[in-house]
């Protein structure tokens, strides 16, 4: 759950206006939301004289970088560069809002969309630095929210390595889901009662429901077809069950 949260405040921080206000000796960042209004924090300490708004969510001045108002202690300002609203890089590390990615090399550190980024040595899926097993044949799975990856040796969800029992027989499904010759997958879940020979998905859509010979699943978990519409009972096979 503190996954998907984290997904969704970067897509409601996306939504919403935000700039720095700079007077003669005071830096402040103003932003708006639906639930406060009109929020507006003082930058302690900031420089209003030499003071740089990146982004409307990323400041500089000759001393210190800034995620909104939030200093950001790691950073060397004078390489400090955002990329976007949420990522930014330094001559020495890559940063995901005020968090220092770990381990990251600012020299080679790209943004490549959708959460995902990367330097000359591994991956990173938001904040999080992901021990990927080859980084060469890495390659992130086109969805509607790209949120897996494969190599050859390994699967990803997020910045999880998914322990898949076998990796030669891996098909990548719509709506999170995968399966190998022994196994169904939601995300880094393994669905246990789920049958891989029979399971299928309805459709391409980010949430979609599944079905086996036995049962029908929502996510990771089975689905009683008194829950479903008439769309989806036809597609379990409720009928018959």
């Amino acid at each position: 759950m503190r996954k998907i949260l984290s997904s969704i405040l970067v897509v409601l921080l996306a939504g919403c206006t935000a700039h720095y206000k700079v007077s003669e000796d005071i830096v402040e960042h103003v932003s708006w939301n639906a639930g406060h209004g009109k929020v507006v924090k003082t930058i302690s300490g900031a420089n209003a004289k030499s003071f740089q708004q990146l982004t409307p969510w990323y400041g500089k001045d000759e001393l210190h970088a800034y995620w909104m108002y939030i200093e950001i202690e790691e950073a060397d300002a004078r390489s400090f560069k955002a990329l976007n609203n949420y990522y930014a890089v330094d001559s020495n590390h890559g940063y995901f809002t005020e968090h220092l990615l770990e381990n990251s090399d600012g020299k080679t550190f790209e943004y490549l969309g959708s959460n995902w980024s990367r330097d000359k040595n591994t991956y990173f899926y938001n904040r999080k630095r992901i021990d990927v097993c080859d980084y060469e044949s890495f390659k992130i799975i086109e969805a509607s929210v790209p949120s897996r990856a494969t190599d050859r040796s390994c699967y990803y969800y997020q910045w999880n390595t998914v322990q898949i029992k076998d990796r030669s027989s891996l098909e990548i499904l719509p709506s999170n889901y995968a399966k190998d010759k022994y196994s169904v997958y939601w995300g880094n879940l393994r669905i246990e009662e789920a049958d891989a020979a029979t399971f299928d998905v309805k459709g391409e859509h980010p949430v979609s429901l599944a079905k086996d010979k036995n049962s029908c699943f929502s996510g990771p978990k089975t689905i009683e077809c008194s829950r479903l519409n008439d769309e989806g009972k036809e597609f379990c096979g409720c009928s018959a069950k």
